[in-house]
């Protein structure tokens, strides 16, 4: 699971509309704001990747929570209920949760409720507390958090994929950087190809097909589609290409 989107309720699609069709005058109200840069010198303790995403460690309910995904994709922030539970937090502070959220394949996700906690981010220098509200979520992920929108803009913070870092500003304007783990980052990925499930479809010239399959790792498209093919005795996969 990567990026998960809550559906939005018909007065939060009118305040949006309502919103994208006025115009405020005049500067942000915000009281403090600073400048966010990322430059070269961002890039010296990069170990050079493919695509790596910014995989940090946050600080909450007493204890250091590795495997925190920054999602730009994500509407929510999520925590899974496998960490709920390593946290030890009760199920009593879970608040009901009516409205739906799902997976970038469409699929509802199950929601237990949600909480709000307050979360410490450091570098080791600097440290900003924010409290964030969770929905808590009964799902397989590698990760134990997903930042996703909502607080990255509560928190004015930025990612850079390719300096594989966030920055955000402190309440006294000095700007906090958190470096991403490459290597858990790389762990998570891994965790995920194996627990991860795929769909192939293809059709023929009157018959459209759908299989489920466990993904393989760096296993090409057509190799796994001539696996297809001999283990279900399928001869016409010329339109394949059609759907690559």
């Amino acid at each position: 699971m990567a990026s998960l989107e809550e559906g939005p309720t018909a007065s939060q699609r009118k305040r949006y509309a309502r919103s994208v069709n006025s115009v405020t005058e005049g500067g942000s109200d915000d009281q403090w704001e600073s400048d966010l840069v990322f430059t070269r010198a961002d890039l010296r303790d990069v170990v050079p990747h493919d695509n790596d995403p910014v995989v940090i460690s946050i600080v909450t309910a007493g204890r250091k929570v590795h495997r925190v995904l920054v999602d730009h994709g994500s509407s929510a922030d999520v925590m899974f209920w496998s960490m709920f539970n390593k946290l030890q937090l009760s199920p009593d502070l879970l608040r009901p949760y009516t409205r739906c959220l799902y997976g970038f394949t469409g699929d509802r996700v199950e929601v237990r409720g949600y909480l709000e906690l307050r979360m410490t981010f450091t570098d080791g220098t600097m440290l900003l507390t924010e409290s964030i509200r969770y929905l808590v979520v009964n799902a397989d992920s590698p990760y134990n958090i997903l930042l996703g929108r909502p607080a990255l803009n509560r928190l004015r913070a930025v990612a850079s994929t390719h300096h594989m870092k966030m920055k955000l500003p402190d309440l006294s304007d000095k700007v906090i950087v958190i470096k991403s783990d490459q290597e858990e980052a790389r762990k998570c990925y891994e965790n995920s190809l194996k627990t991860k499930r795929g769909l192939c479809f293809f059709h023929s010239s009157c018959l459209l097909i759908f299989l489920c399959f466990d993904c393989l790792d760096n296993q090409p498209l057509y190799d796994l589609v001539y696996h297809i093919q001999n283990k279900c005795n399928l001869k016409n996969l010329n339109n394949l290409n059609n759907w690559i």
